[in-house]
């Protein structure tokens, strides 16, 4: 309500007003202002029309300007009006409160948020009091806290005003009012969710006043909710995280109303439009979990909002969109658009672009409760990433961003064993843009990455076995793939154990010792090698004789726990037998002890034996690969043998009356899975108690301590470490029935396999029979384990007792090999080699009779055996009755010999021959054997070569022979072998046209011979060959007689015109080959001949040199001898002829054309009309004056001018050349 201070001024600023205006209304001015007193009352002023005081608590009062009269005729009503108001005329309202006048810890306005009625998923432990923790404005501030029990949209939780100490139930403008909107400030800070809110206003009647308490009569209505989520409002407005205080407004006439109670979305206002403000509202809307903190400051109601503004600042490159004026807790979007030869990197809210909230072009958020900048950051340069493949391998440098056509290097480095292929632009390398390293890149007009492929390189492994073994691996010696998975194996030969695998071959570098060795191929080449040392024979036995027993009490059994001897047997426990020659240690002592009889058991043997001390671990190991085997795994061919004495039988009760306790052998490893396999230099090695994850292998015998689900009570059980189908964590029942007494028990580990494993046996009391079998993987072992836990406490002296306890290497198995294996009259036995740790002797049994002494070698008579197979065996006994396993051998008697084989065929080729052969049957393995004519009969497989055979007939036997000694019938074959080569007679060379000179013109070429062969295997083959060709087939003759082969040649362009020559090549069937000498002929073509006659030429032989020019381009100069004038001349190695001319140095050229020749025999004859002319001393074709002078100046001299050739230059020369003066000879 306005107070009286408000009036006073109110009228003061009317007075002034009126004064001005009458004062402004001389000036013909047109001017407005606007003034604002401390109560926010806003008076608008215009000169020249209508003045307006601005609207104030919903009303709205005017004043007219028109004169000074009626300004202060108004003024005087308005006064009155004034005087006359309520707080519903012309109201103005005050901050609603800053909490500073509350007490901090009191309830104002809300109250903390509670878990009622129908919100969802929030915790009951909130809060919601006045906190001095941070202020707006003042010092206090309304603080309120509350947790989401659940991840869900669809929680939502509600801060009642109800019951509040301070402002309950709050009266505030309703929508409808002039001050309808609800400013607030707000302290939500950073790493919690977004929230939305919004107010619950109920509905109230009457005039309530502004502030006051408006009572919980009317229904509510949620406004600036657009709907439902679950059972709460979709609240249209959120708060943002933010570490300052923000303003938030919720202009109450603009939101969406819904019913939250009662009907009708939208607030029934009281009749001075006010309203409960009874709820805020929050909402859950990205589903989080966890605590959440509001402040909330300065509340009031205003007419209008002051929304915040939104500005976008871009870098260079590029422009923005979507800034301005902006309503807090909505969502908004910002658009930012890159120029070309830019890309937008993101939005941040600083400056220099670190701070990126969004990489997005089109950017929604929802808008803080203050000013807000972004700024758009945009680049020229684009992004190189630079990444390894998917299969990894390698590093990479380089990359980053660049401008567009920059050229820089990205740089690929492989690990070890890789190497680089390729750059591609898939992880997977599907495709391949360069092979280079470091790779040249130009930066594109976009972002780029490229991805660097490496492979595993392919390394050299070779695994070897020194002396005494054998090593195998998978995969193989040989290129092996980096990183791929090896698994080597080895097997020492009998009377040896494996020592360890090593990188040296002297065995000094050990990297395992287990016999099979896992390891991935490294990224060099590997060689390892197995090494192997003879197996230590070795027998311990343990009577417990040798140690101090327990005290005994007055009952003669051992004493009670408070007596200080418990006849502990650990070396590393108090008592008598600590330390010294003790072997025996424990891990966690006390443990097992010795005593006599006690509680009516006596020991199996002797005075002594092991029982449980009265201890709770009762374990006691000793170690026999250290003490008896130096140190290394006992890896087969052993056991363990001892007696165990049940007290109990098949009594069996849980609850005070069982029996749990078995012995153990156990391969025991202390470190790395490929070292340190069993306790090397030291008996006591651990103060805890071992579990599984100590042994590679763990074999226990007895009564077992598991007693799961599938236990036999009644039964013994045998446990294999890992075994499958056990009834549980590899115990098995045994069909042995338990009984009390002394029962014997035995473990045996055979020999190591070909694929390094053993075969283990349980025995209980029948040790010729098995209680259960198995194959496992050959660790070595190193410990045998008692174990003599006290189960029991009533039941005095029922425990389990050991005596007579024996580990052994037992004899190895023997060799044994039967020779012949078939037989039909007798066969040896060979065997031996069989080691232990006393002497030996050997048992035999022949065909499954009773195992008798014997010595090897062994004949074996089976002459009156049938035919059948039959069984050798052997096994060894040595000094202590332990027999090994048994080797045995096959004998089969054989009396069928093999049916008689097939000489299917013999290849004759020369002095050679090929014999194949085959075909007999037998049931007991054959062999072949061959023999040629009257030799000796030899084993021979087919095919056979007989080689260096004689020419002549020869017959070739073969015969089948079983290893029993049988022989089948005799195959024979008979053959000739052809010693004498073809004969190659009567060759002939016929051309179809021979030139003048006797050479071979154009046309047919025959070459014709006589072929034969005398030695009886016919002709294989007649080939003839030209100059240095290929030989090929000479066809026979047609029409010729038997044994003529004739060859046709054409003789073209293609052929040269020199000497030629052909040679026929002849061999027989049996391979012999005859070869002719070469048989020479001359090919020329084409030829000319012809006479030629020189004018007046004297009658003596007189010899000039005539220069013919053949086709007007080639020229043969041939020296001929002239008679009367006249010669001939034959010219050879010509072309195909058109033209010849000729021509000497005292004449004129003469040409004959028209030339043609079918058979290249050409023919140009110079006489007659053709005769050469005479006179041309000059040569230049031409009788004239200069060939004259010459004349003259040879004349009676020289023979320069010896036209006619008779020596002399004279008148008969002179009339030549004048009967031809001025002649011209012809053209070329």
């Amino acid at each position: 309500m306005f107070t009286r201070l408000t009036y006073q001024r109110l009228a003061g600023i009317l007075f002034l007003y009126c004064l001005w205006g009458g004062t402004q209304a001389q000036s013909g001015l047109t001017q407005k202002t606007r003034l604002q007193d401390a109560a926010g009352l806003h008076v608008a002023v215009s000169k020249g029309g209508q003045e307006t005081m601005g609207r104030n608590a919903g009303r709205d009062c005017h004043l007219s300007s028109r004169s000074p009269g009626m300004r202060v005729a108004t003024f005087l009503v308005l006064a009155l009006l004034i005087a006359l108001s309520t707080a519903a005329f012309c109201q103005t309202l005050p901050t609603l409160t800053n909490f500073d006048s509350y007490t901090t810890g009191a309830t104002a306005l809300f109250q903390k948020p509670t878990y009622s009625g129908s919100t969802v998923g929030i915790n009951t432990d909130n809060t919601g009091a006045v906190s001095t923790d941070r202020a707006s404005s003042g010092t206090k501030s309304l603080k309120i806290t509350w947790t989401w029990s659940s991840g869900s949209t669809s929680n939502w939780g509600r801060c009642t005003s109800n019951a509040c100490t301070s402002l309950p139930n709050v009266v505030v403008p309703c929508p409808s009012h002039t001050n309808k909107v609800l400013r607030m400030k707000v302290w939500f800070g950073t790493g919690q969710p977004v929230i939305g809110w919004c107010i619950g206003c109920r509905e109230v009647t009457g005039s309530p006043a502004f502030g006051a308490n408006g009572g919980t009569t009317g229904s509510i209505k949620w406004v600036g909710a657009s709907g439902k989520t679950g059972t709460g409002p979709t609240c249209t407005t959120k708060l943002v995280p933010m570490d300052a205080w923000q303003t938030y407004e919720l202009d109450m006439s603009a939101e969406p109303v819904l019913a939250f109670t009662g009907s009708g979305n939208s607030v029934t206002c009281s009749t001075n439009s006010m309203t409960v403000l009874e709820h805020l509202a929050v909402s859950d809307i990205t589903g989080a979990t966890g605590t959440q903190t509001l402040y909330i400051d300065d509340v009031s109601f205003q007419t209008a909002t002051s929304p915040p503004t939104l500005t976008l600042t871009p870098t260079a490159g590029g422009t923005v969109g979507g800034g301005g004026t902006k309503t807090a807790g909505k969502d908004v979007t910002v658009t930012a658009t890159p120029s070309s030869g830019y890309r937008f990197l993101g939005w941040s809210t600083d400056s220099g672009g670190t701070s990126i909230v969004s990489t997005s072009t089109s950017y929604t958020f929802t808008m803080p409760g203050l000013n807000y900048t972004l700024y758009a950051n945009f680049t020229d340069k684009w992004l190189m990433t630079v990444g390894v493949g998917s299969s990894g391998g390698g590093t990479v440098t380089g990359g980053g961003q660049h401008t567009v056509g920059d050229r820089f290097d990205i740089t690929a480095t492989p690990n070890t064993g890789y190497t680089f292929v390729k750059w591609s632009t898939r992880a997977d390398g599907s495709d391949s843009v360069s092979t280079d390293n470091p790779y040249n890149v130009t930066m594109p007009n976009n972002d780029y990455a490229l991805y660097a492929i490496f492979t595993p390189g392919t390394y050299t492994l070779a695994v070897n076995a020194n002396a005494n073994g054998a090593a195998t691996s998978t995969p193989g010696d040989g290129g092996v793939i980096y990183n791929t998975s090896v698994t080597a194996k080895a097997v020492p030969d009998a009377g040896y154990c494996f020592k360890g695998w090593s990188t040296d071959s002297a065995g000094n570098t050990i990297v395992s010792t287990f016999l099979t060795y896992t390891f991935s191929m490294p990224g060099s080449n590997y060689t390892i090698y197995a090494n192997f040392v003879p197996q230590n024979k070795f027998a311990y036995t343990e009577g417990f004789e040798s140690y101090v027993a327990a005290s005994v009490d007055g009952t003669g059994n051992p004493a009670n726990p408070s007596a200080n001897n418990f006849g502990s047997i650990d070396s590393n426990d108090t008592g008598p037998n600590n330390g010294g020659s003790n072997p025996w240690w424990g891990t966690n002592p006390r443990n097992g002890g010795v005593c006599l009889a006690a509680w009516g058991t006596t020991p199996h043997s002797g005075n002594k034996m092991l029982w449980s001390a009265y201890s709770g671990n009762g374990t006691d190991y000793y170690n026999f690969a250290f003490r008896n085997n130096g140190g290394r795994n006992v890896q087969g061919n052993f056991c363990v043998d001892w007696y165990f004495q049940d007290t109990l039988g098949t009594t069996f009760d849980l609850a005070g009356n069982y029996i749990g306790d078995s012995l153990r052998l156990l391969s025991y490893h202390k470190a790395s899975p490929n070292q340190n396999l069993h306790v090397s230099n030291a008996d006591y090695d651990s103060t805890s108690n071992y579990t599984d994850s100590n042994f590679n292998s763990r074999l226990q015998l007895g009564c077992a301590s598991d007693n799961s689900t599938g236990f036999q009570s009644g039964k013994y059980q045998a446990r294999i470490m890992g075994g499958s189908s056990s009834y549980a964590n590899g115990w098995y029942n045994l069909g042995l029935s338990r009984s009390v007494g002394w029962h014997h028990a035995r473990i045996v580990v055979g020999p190591v396999k070909s694929d390094t494993t053993n075969d283990v046996s349980f025995y209980i009391d029948d040790m010729s029979t098995a209680a259960k079998t198995a194959s496992l993987a050959a660790y070595g072992y190193n410990l045998i384990c008692t174990e003599t836990e006290m189960k029991i406490g009533a039941n005095w002296g029922k425990w389990a007792y050991y005596d007579d306890i024996t580990v052994e290497t037992l004899p190895s198995m023997p060799s044994l090999e039967v020779s012949p294996a078939y037989a039909s009259t007798s066969t040896t036995a060979t065997f031996g080699g069989s080691f232990s740790s006393s002497s030996v002797s050997y048992l035999v049994s022949v065909n499954g009779g009773a195992f008798a002494p014997a010595t090897s070698p062994l004949a074996i008579d089976v002459s009156g055996w049938g035919q059948g197979s039959y069984s050798v065996a052997v096994k060894a006994v040595d000094a202590s009755n332990w027999e090994s396993g048994v080797a045995t051998a096959m004998i089969t008697v054989d009396r069928t010999p093999p049916t008689t084989p097939i000489i299917s065929s013999v290849d004759v080729n020369g002095l050679s021959a090929t014999v194949t052969f085959g075909g007999s049957v037998d049931s007991s393995p054959f062999h072949y054997e061959l023999k040629l004519d009257g030799g000796s009969f030899a084993p021979a497989a087919s095919p056979k070569l007989l080689s260096g055979l004689s020419g002549g007939s020869h017959t070739v036997y073969v015969k089948a022979v079983d290893d029993a000694g049988l022989e089948s019938g005799v195959a024979s074959h008979a053959f000739v072998v052809d010693g004498v080569p073809p004969a190659i007679a009567d060759i002939s060379v016929t051309p179809q046209n021979v030139g003048a000179t006797g050479n071979c013109l154009k046309g047919k070429l025959w070459v014709d011979a006589h072929v034969t062969d005398a030695g009886g295997s016919g002709l294989a083959s007649v080939q003839i060959k030209l100059d240095d060709g290929d030989y090929e087939d000479m066809p026979v003759k047609d029409g010729g007689n038997p044994g003529d082969y004739e060859n046709e040649y054409t003789i073209d362009a293609s052929w040269a015109n020199r000497a030629h020559s052909v040679t026929i090549r002849a061999t027989d069937g049996a391979g012999n080959v005859s070869i002719c000498d070469p048989i020479a002929f001359n090919v020329n073509k084409n030829e000319i001949t012809g006479a030629i006659g020189l004018q007046n030429f004297t009658a003596a032989l007189k010899y000039r040199e005539v220069a013919f020019v053949l086709n007007g381009s080639t020229t043969k100069v041939v020296n001929l001898g002239f008679l009367n004038g006249m010669a001939a001349y034959s010219i050879v190695d010509v072309p195909d002829l058109t033209t010849i001319s000729a021509k000497t140095a005292w004449s004129l050229r003469r040409l004959i054309t028209g030339l043609s020749a079918s058979d290249g025999q050409y023919e140009a004859n110079f006489t007659g009309t053709k005769t050469v002319l005479g006179g041309d001393l000059t040569g230049d074709n031409v009788i004239n004056a200069l060939d004259y002078s010459a004349l003259r100046g040879a004349w009676g001299t020289s023979s320069v001018g010896d036209i006619n050739g008779d020596g002399y230059t004279d008148n008969a020369d002179y009339l030549i050349q004048k009967a031809n003066w001025y002649g011209k000879g012809d053209a070329q």
